[in-house]
């Protein structure tokens, strides 16, 4: 859980559970691959990075959020 930082850049290396950005502003996430969704709430210009795979992205009450994913991720829908 990343909570409450601005202007970071976090690097999460191997293989992770779940990842949870919350209130944070200006962050940057970097991270291989997550079992579990990853959650992005109440954040403001935050921007995650994948490089493996993640089955899915979960962003709420939160603004300028921008999503980088690789071919590995394959097909997205959006409701």
């Amino acid at each position: 859980m990343i909570t409450h930082c601005k202007e970071s850049t976090v690097v999460i290396k191997g293989k992770c559970g779940n990842v949870i950005v919350e209130s944070c502003e200006k962050v940057g996430v970097v991270f291989e691959s997550c079992i579990a969704p990853v959650e992005v709430i109440k954040c403001k210009k935050c921007q995650l990075q994948v490089q493996g795979t993640v089955p899915a992205f979960n962003i709420e009450k939160s603004e300028g959020t921008v999503v980088y994913l690789n071919k590995v991720c394959g097909f997205l829908s959006f409701p």
